[in-house]
């Protein structure tokens, strides 16, 4: 009915956002203003201001134009979740702060997920977090997106899949030897498709591969 539209069902999902962000603040909330009583995260009324901060970011035409079109609230809340698993939410203190991380974090995301072609929220950020982890900036990270993708096309593999199997490889290998993560992430997704795209034309047997160490 009416009053459940209008009143009451914006009301429960506004406090169950506001519970969520609650929840998650613990794992980067240590200190300020904004902290709950107990030390670790949000207070709940701090809560409460950044699920109106996101709830009204989603319904902001200019947002919508940034990102086009492509979240609502509880995509906005699933992003500002899989940030915080991911450590991207580090240094957010205050309700303020996560809106405009939140609002960064979903601009960036729009078009990574646009260009890497993944249209999962969750795999998104994952990999945007290892490209992030491994040293790069945003730059960066569109350029890795956009040679991955060429060499997703020849692994006959996902850009996600090759980031989080061959390009993670790379990354510590180059790390363990005091050399860029960034490119270590490269050379080792253009490692991985040569050597498969070889195997798929049969230049490489299995045998050779396995001889060889695998694709990596």
């Amino acid at each position: 009915n009416g009053f459940m539209n209008q009143i009451a069902s914006p009301f429960i999902n506004q406090r169950a956002m506001a519970g969520g962000i609650e929840e998650m603040s613990r794992g980067f909330v240590n200190m300020g203003g904004s902290m709950h009583r107990s030390g670790m995260g949000f207070s709940h009324h701090a809560a409460e201001i950044a699920a109106s901060g996101i709830r009204n970011m989603a319904g902001s035409s200019q947002f919508q134009k940034e990102t086009g079109d492509r979240f609502n609230a509880q995509d906005l809340m699933k992003i500002a979740q899989e940030s915080s698993r991911n450590d991207m939410m580090t240094g957010v203190q205050s309700p303020t702060q996560m809106t405009s991380r939140v609002r960064e974090i979903a601009k960036s995301l729009s078009s990574f997920m646009e260009l890497a072609q993944e249209p999962d929220i969750q795999r998104a950020i994952q990999t945007m977090g290892q490209l992030r982890s491994s040293g790069l900036n945003l730059a960066e990270t569109q350029n890795a997106v956009s040679q991955g993708r060429s060499f997703a096309r020849m692994a006959g593999t996902s850009f996600s899949d090759l980031a989080s199997q061959a390009g993670a490889y790379g990354s510590q290998t180059f790390q363990a030897m005091g050399l860029s993560q960034g490119a270590g992430m490269q050379t080792g997704m253009m490692n991985y498709a040569q050597a498969r795209a070889g195997q798929n034309a049969g230049t490489f047997s299995p045998q050779m591969m396995n001889m060889l160490g695998g694709a990596q």
